[in-house]
C-alpha cells in the first residue's frame, strides 16, 4: 500500500531529485528513499500526511510564442484571366516585326477620329442638295440637266412620275468622274412632261461651292478655292483660312493611311505665287497633322486650255 500511494503521488506532482532528498531526510536522517522493489522504508508516507512542492521559474515556451499563420483572403476573381492575357500580349510583342509595328503606328496616328477637329460651318462638301420645285399637277416624267459655266452638260438625272423634292448631286459627271470645280458656277434645268406631249421647263439660279471632296475607285481628292484660303494676290491667309484647311485635314486623317504619296498642288498665277503658297500650306499641314514630310509632295499646278482659270488647292491620295 505504501508503494502504491507513492506512485499515485508521483503522477500528481513533478518528481525531482531535490524532492526525493527532502523526503529522505524527513523519513530517517538521510536514509535512502524507497523505490519500487525495495522492502525497506519507514512510515513517512503514512495516512494523513500532506506533501506539496512549489515549482518556480520561467517556462521555456509559452502559448503566445507560437506564430499564427497569416492568410491573405483577398478575392482576385480576374487574376487568372489577367495573367493569361498578359502572357499572350507579351508573346505577341515578341513575334511582331518592327516593320509591321511601324505601319500600325502610322495607321493609328492618321486613322484616329479624335485627331479630327469639328468645324462649323462646313465649306468642303461631298454632295450638293439641288432643290426641285413641286409641280402643281401630276406629271409622268421628269429630267434634271446640270450645266457648267461654259454651258456644257455635266450630269443628267431623270425618272417617272413627279420629281423628288431635292436631288443629291455627288459632283460627278455621267461617266462617274469628278466634274465639280470649286469657284465655278453651275445651273440646272428641270423638264416636266406628260404622256400627252405637254412639257414644262424651269431653269435654276446659278450655284457653286467653295470646297469639294470625292472618292473615285480608291483615289481621294479634295479641292478648295484659293479665295477661302489666301488673300487676293498674296500668300497670307484670310480670316477663315485655318478652318477650311482643318476641314481638308479632317478628310486626310479619316481616309489617308500614310502608306502612299500625299500629292498637293496649288493653282495660282503667277507661278511664283503658287510656290510660295505651297510652302505655307506645307507648314500648316505638318504643324496640324501627323504627316510624314517624306511622303508629301507640294508643287504648283498648271492651267490647261484657254478656259476660265480657277485658283484652287488640290490634294490627292490613295
Amino acid at each position: 500500500m505504501k508503494y502504491l500511494r507513492y506512485l499515485l503521488l508521483g503522477a500528481a506532482i513533478c518528481v525531482s531529485p531535490s524532492f526525493l532528498m527532502a523526503q529522505a531526510e524527513e523519513g530517517g536522517g538521510g536514509a535512502p528513499v524507497p523505490i519500487e522493489g525495495d522492502e525497506g522504508g519507514g512510515d513517512e508516507f503514512g495516512s494523513g500526511s500532506s506533501l506539496e512542492e512549489e515549482v518556480t521559474g520561467q517556462a521555456e515556451y509559452t502559448i503566445d510564442d507560437a506564430k499564427k499563420p497569416i492568410l491573405d483572403v483577398t478575392l482576385k476573381p480576374f487574376e487568372p484571366v489577367d495573367s493569361l492575357i498578359s502572357v499572350r500580349e507579351r508573346a505577341l510583342e515578341k513575334r511582331l516585326p518592327s516593320s509591321v509595328e511601324k505601319q500600325l503606328i502610322e495607321v493609328v496616328q492618321l486613322h484616329n477620329k479624335f485627331l479630327r477637329q469639328p468645324v462649323y460651318p462646313q465649306e468642303v462638301v461631298k454632295d450638293i442638295n439641288l432643290e426641285v420645285q413641286k409641280p402643281r399637277k401630276k406629271v409622268d416624267m421628269w429630267k434634271m440637266e446640270i450645266y457648267n459655266s461654259s454651258g456644257k452638260l455635266v450630269r443628267t438625272y431623270e425618272g417617272k412620275g413627279n420629281p423628288p423634292d431635292q436631288v443629291l448631286w455627288d459632283g460627278k459627271d455621267d461617266n462617274g468622274k469628278p466634274a465639280l470645280t470649286p469657284g465655278e458656277l453651275y445651273h440646272y434645268r428641270i423638264t416636266l412632261a406628260r404622256t400627252s406631249g405637254a412639257t414644262r421647263k424651269n431653269l435654276s439660279e446659278p450655284f457653286g461651292v467653295k470646297g469639294y471632296w470625292y472618292e473615285d475607285n480608291g483615289v481621294y481628292g479634295i479641292i478648295v478655292s484659293c479665295d477661302l484660303i489666301f488673300q487676293a494676290g498674296r500668300e497670307e491667309f484670310t480670316d477663315g483660312a485655318e478652318e477650311r484647311l482643318i476641314e481638308v485635314l479632317n478628310v486626310i486623317k479619316q481616309y489617308y493611311k500614310g502608306q502612299n504619296i500625299l500629292e498637293v498642288k496649288v493653282y495660282s498665277h503667277p507661278q511664283f505665287l503658287a510656290e510660295s503658297r505651297g510652302d505655307v500650306i506645307k507648314k500648316f499641314f505638318l504643324e496640324n497633322a501627323p504627316l510624314d514630310p517624306e511622303k508629301m509632295t507640294i508643287s504648283p499646278g498648271f492651267f490647261s486650255g484657254t478656259g476660265p482659270r480657277y485658283e484652287r488647292l488640290e490634294v490627292q491620295f490613295r
